[in-house]
């Protein structure tokens, strides 16, 4: 009985490592797709996130030329405000007098 439990695991184990043999290169060619795959991706993904980190920034410096145009803009606005109240309290006074 000994020996006959002897030879069913050493042909449980040839099996074994004759189904490894025959499936290594499947599991190796499997590997190195998926390896590819995710390299492309990945570069893929790196393209897609610099395009947008230009746009990003693309944006953002429009959006800060406005502001400083808008900003001058206001600036005059104001000061062109500040001159006709100074001279109608100047005329106003003026007239008081």
């Amino acid at each position: 009985m000994t020996e006959y439990f002897d030879e069913l695991q050493t042909r449980a184990s040839d099996n074994l490592e004759d189904m490894r043999t025959r499936l290594d290169p499947y599991i190796t060619q499997v590997r190195e797709n998926a390896q590819a795959k995710i390299t492309t991706l990945n570069d893929l993904l790196k393209s897609q996130v610099d395009n947008m980190k230009e746009s990003f920034q693309t944006t953002a410096e429009d959006i800060k030329q406005r502001l400083h145009g808008t900003t001058g803009d206001l600036r005059s606005t104001l000061r062109d405000k500040m001159e006709e109240l100074k001279d109608w309290f100047q005329s106003f006074f003026r007239a008081q007098e």
